[in-house]
């Protein structure tokens, strides 16, 4: 073999030796992504989520959408999966509908509560103050209620004349002499006009019978009674402006309290 022979042998390769290039050579198969249709699912129902404003028990919508996108998010590995940019957004939607679901109602019991209280304050007051008229026309719905430019003293002397000709038939006790009777009455009359009364608890807010109904608590300051005061406030709303008119529905001084067919 010649010099030139035995270097093109060394440097040229052999017809049988395979090449190792990226044409050639062994490639690794690349993995499809991952779907979870769970994340579109949790689109839908943080979509859904938006009827949890109507009501508290819908509250259940974001719960279930949360759940379902931390579900949808778990980890998978290098890729990230098709759909979970959709679970991110339904978990957006079921974070900020279901806390507006929650904090609506709950800030309008707080208004109605307060409205409740001021009311039943007013109605306290006026009784200590022995205004038994106006007193007697807040026990009464708006509808039912004396006309504003009317005399309230004159209407219900009349209306007191007029019981007491029926109520030798009847035997039934006049507005006053159910006015005068009442025991809560009777506590704030002999406190008199320099009552302090102080809210004990906090408005409770329930339904029964289908009405709406807030029990507030009181107290006086000055000469405590034995026990709180509890008057019961409920409303009727006009239908004309829309507003609740509110009017008492009874006070008591007894700590039980009737059954509420549900509390908020």
């Amino acid at each position: 073999m010649t010099p030139t022979e035995s270097t093109l042998s060394m440097s040229e390769p052999s017809l049988s030796t395979p090449a190792m290039n990226a044409e050639t050579g062994y490639g690794v198969e690349e993995q499809p992504t991952p779907i979870r249709p769970s994340g579109f699912f949790t689109l839908l129902l943080g979509l859904l989520s938006t009827l949890s404003v109507l009501g508290r028990p819908l509250l259940v919508l974001p719960v279930l959408t949360i759940l379902l996108g931390l579900f949808a998010l778990r980890p998978s590995g290098d890729r990230k999966p098709i759909g979970g940019l959709a679970a991110k957004l339904g978990l957006i939607l079921a974070v900020g509908f279901g806390a507006a679901g929650f904090c609506v109602p709950w800030f309008a019991a707080q208004k109605v509560g307060s409205e409740a209280s001021y009311f039943s304050e007013q109605y306290l007051r006026l009784i200590a103050q022995d205004d038994r008229e106006l007193a007697m026309e807040m026990r009464k719905d708006h509808i039912n209620r004396a006309p504003a430019r009317m005399s309230l003293v004159a209407h219900y002397a009349q209306m007191e004349a007029d019981a007491k000709e029926k109520q030798a038939l009847t035997e039934m006790e006049t507005p006053l002499e159910s006015y005068e009777g009442d025991e809560g009455v009777a506590s704030l009359k002999k406190v008199g006009p320099d009552i302090d009364l102080v809210e004990t608890k906090s408005p409770r807010l329930y339904s029964r019978f289908g009405e709406e109904m807030v029990d507030t608590f009181w107290n006086n300051t000055n000469d405590p009674f034995n026990d709180d005061l509890i008057v019961t406030m409920t409303y009727k709303v006009d239908a004309e402006s829309g507003l609740r008119q509110w009017y008492v529905k009874r006070v008591m001084t007894d700590q039980d309290q009737p059954i509420a067919e549900a509390n908020y």
